[in-house]
């Protein structure tokens, strides 16, 4: 008997991290769903070499996260050089305090000074400036090394002095920048990061200095405030966030940052800004849509960043599917039966079976279930058969119920249009004696019916299994202090279905944002960005 030989299953992740071992955990999955087999991963490692000899990345400086967010195009070649100076200047540092000896505090104060983002000069530059009064090289071994040395810790030690003040400004900026909301809590706190740092600049000067070149491009760009913060954040150069700028210009769709940045990063170098808008509108051409050509953006960017023929194939297929199955949601709406169960019935159903065989299907469960006058008001019975959440026999059973207990059921109730959305086995009592005494400790929904209403549907979806008892109850203490429907709604779609935090931590984070912002929303989308 012949042994069967084991074929082994590509595993893009472990060949991704072959050629880019010390990228991260992240980057490495990302670049693993582009690069998914051994052809794309060759042709990657190829690229790899081209970027390690572009950002001038010398042999012994650890740069593989550089590379993974180049690849990503997450950040620019250009702004990757820049990285890899700073990499080079912290290097440079320690190399100098080992070989004169320095202390750690000197160590840590050249660092804070020459070698971090935030820095006025690297340590390199500002070695070479010093430099230039002496004659011929000076290198860390040069007798003049420690005059250069001790200019350079008074420098440092003059910026230190200054840090409280220059940090006290640079977190009011940025509170006025999170207040503006011209720029996302993300790049906010990005900036916070690195510009609350010892011996860091002052953060105005230099963003509003980003500012003015991008609107000398395009005065009118409406991501402005955020590729400035690219700038500052070394993700790109203040020339190439000006080329983004006209870019924008050129695009007569709604675009995303990341997106206008793939497009920018990819193809500036070899075309025009209108030339990219025009190859742009060609792919949205080519995509089969039901409304207007910019439902497919994102599969448009998709294409433009492969810039394969698969990749526009795979895209035109995924167009049409989606296409047909818009249609198809459009005309189940049509029936005021199948009202709030659309997006449920289009993915049992779609491309299966027309709106009419749906119909047909729904019409005769409805006969076959127990009814006084009219088949339809057990239609709320009928859908949850339809979709398969109860068997037919458990359908007969809750519309006997209802037939025998007519009276119970008061058509204008919210209780009663709750218990319609639910979707499960339990019987009519069972369903409002859970409504109920989840509702007990509360006295909010008393007063206004509208949070009655929201609060029922809270727990409706908790016993649907859409959120979690704990989001549910979440929602509930938002509720009960009065907060917006749509804050909370915000709040809890946030919430990972395990949540690390606890229900308390997240009703002080919400207060201690809204005290800081006046704006209930915007205390929401903190609160979200926080649980995420």
């Amino acid at each position: 008997m012949k042994e069967e030989k084991s074929v082994k299953t590509f595993n893009a992740e472990e060949a991704v991290s072959g050629v880019l071992p010390k990228a991260g955990g992240l980057e490495i999955g990302l670049l693993a769903m582009r690069f998914t087999d051994g052809e794309k991963v060759a042709a990657m490692s190829k690229t790899v070499e081209e970027i390690r000899r572009d950002i001038l990345l010398p042999e012994g400086i650890e740069g593989d996260y550089i590379i993974a967010k180049i690849l990503l195009n997450e950040i620019s070649l250009k702004a990757g050089q820049a990285r890899v100076e700073i990499l080079l200047s912290a290097r440079a540092v320690s190399e100098l305090c080992s070989k004169l000896s320095l202390d750690a505090k000197y160590f840590r104060l050249l660092l804070n000074a020459y070698g971090s983002v935030c820095c006025e000069k690297n340590f390199i530059k500002r070695w070479g400036e010093l430099s230039a009064s002496f004659e011929g090289e000076i290198d860390f071994n040069s007798k003049e090394a420690s005059k250069i040395v001790d200019a350079m810790l008074a420098e440092a030690e003059k910026l230190e002095e200054q840090s409280p003040s220059v940090i006290e400004d640079n977190v009011k900026y940025l509170k006025a920048l999170a207040e503006s909301k011209k720029l996302s809590s993300a790049a906010v706190n990005a900036l916070s990061d690195y510009y609350t740092q010892p011996c860091c600049k002052a953060l105005k000067p230099v963003f509003e200095e980003a500012l003015q070149e991008i609107a000398k491009a395009n005065p009118d760009f409406a991501w402005s405030h955020e590729f400035a913060a690219r700038v500052l954040l070394l993700k790109m150069t203040s020339q190439e966030a000006a080329g983004a700028a006209v870019l924008a210009k050129e695009i007569k769709y709604n675009i995303l940052p990341d997106d206008l940045q793939l497009l920018a990063f990819k193809y500036l170098k070899l075309k025009t800004p209108k030339e990219i808008a025009e190859t742009l509108d060609a792919v949205l051409k080519r995509l089969p849509y039901a409304d207007y050509p910019e439902e497919n953006l994102a599969l448009a960017f998709k294409v433009m960043t492969d810039a394969s023929n698969d990749t526009l194939l795979a895209a035109e297929r995924e167009a049409s599917y989606n296409r047909g199955k818009k249609l198809f949601l459009r005309s189940v709406s049509s029936n005021k039966y199948f009202n709030g169960y659309e997006d449920l019935i289009t993915s049992a159903f779609y491309g299966k079976t027309d709106k009419e065989g749906v119909e047909e299907r729904f019409v005769s469960i409805l006969r076959n279930l127990p009814h006084n006058k009219d088949i339809y008001e057990n239609a709320d019975i009928g859908v949850k058969v339809l979709l398969g959440k109860i068997a037919e026999a458990d359908g007969e059973t809750q519309a006997l119920f209802r037939k025998e207990n007519k009276v119970l059921y008061s058509a204008g109730s919210l209780e009663s249009e709750a218990v319609e959305r639910y979707l499960g086995t339990k019987d009519r009592g069972e369903v409002l004696a859970f409504l109920r005494g989840r509702l007990a400790g509360y006295d909010f929904w008393k007063s206004d019916e509208s949070k009655y209403g929201y609060a029922l549907s809270l727990l409706v979806g908790e016993l649907n299994g859409n959120i979690t008892a704990f989001a549910a109850s979440v929602g509930l203490d938002m509720l009960q202090k009065g907060w917006p429907e749509q804050s909370v709604d915000t709040t809890i779609k946030a919430l990972p279905v395990n949540s690390n935090f606890t229900k308390q931590s997240i009703l002080s984070a919400y207060e201690k944002f809204y005290k800081v912002s006046t704006d209930h929303e915007d205390a929401a989308k903190r609160v979200a960005n926080m649980l995420q």
